[in-house]
């Protein structure tokens, strides 16, 4: 009987925006995650903390302004991780999405591992992440950047800027094409 690897993968797709690229020097102003295999969503935004810096060039790609990272009536990036956290649990801890293990995956760890909550549970996810550029790679032969993969697996170029949420979306619509052609059935 043939298996195919869709039926067996389980994983929530993430996107974060941030003021910048480093953990411990920027903060993370939204989160956005999907449900691999329920198409289920969760998205929130939050302030940047007060001491960290804040990139032209990052506000540049996600479109968010000064004023709307600074905007201390928004949740703190601890309360929004908490939020993915409720949303996440039940979950398959295994996280995919464009460089997740090496960037989004760093920025949870750093709001976990200082977060000002006392009763912050255990880091719930694994130690292994799926990438998009990997798997792009192994299927079409040539590394590629996000907006490569997306048209070579028919789909839009990402909006620009874009948001959490939409970059969420479209990896999802990404791995569910490029994990469905035929070298991925065993």
């Amino acid at each position: 009987m043939e298996s195919d690897i869709l039926t067996q993968l389980y994983m929530i797709i993430l996107d974060i925006e941030t003021t910048g690229l480093s953990p411990t020097l920027n903060s993370m102003v939204s989160l956005g995650a999907v449900d691999y295999d329920t198409g289920d969503e969760f998205y929130g935004e939050c302030y940047s903390w007060p001491t960290r810096e804040i990139s032209d060039f990052a506000l540049g790609v996600n479109g968010f302004t000064r004023e709307q990272v600074n905007d201390l009536t928004k949740q703190s990036p601890a309360q929004l991780y908490l939020d993915f956290l409720t949303w996440a649990k039940g979950r398959d801890p295994l996280l995919g999405g464009q460089q997740v293990g090496s960037f989004d995956i760093l920025f949870l760890k750093e709001i976990h591992e200082s977060s000002p909550f006392a009763d912050m549970p255990k880091w719930p996810f694994g130690h292994r992440s799926v990438d998009i550029h990997s798997i792009a790679y192994a299927q079409l032969g040539k590394s590629l950047s996000l907006d490569g993969v997306l048209m070579a697996v028919g789909l839009s170029a990402e909006q620009k800027p874009h948001n959490a949420l939409t970059g969420a979306r479209l990896e999802r619509d990404a791995f569910k094409r490029l994990l469905d052609a035929p070298g991925w059935k065993s």
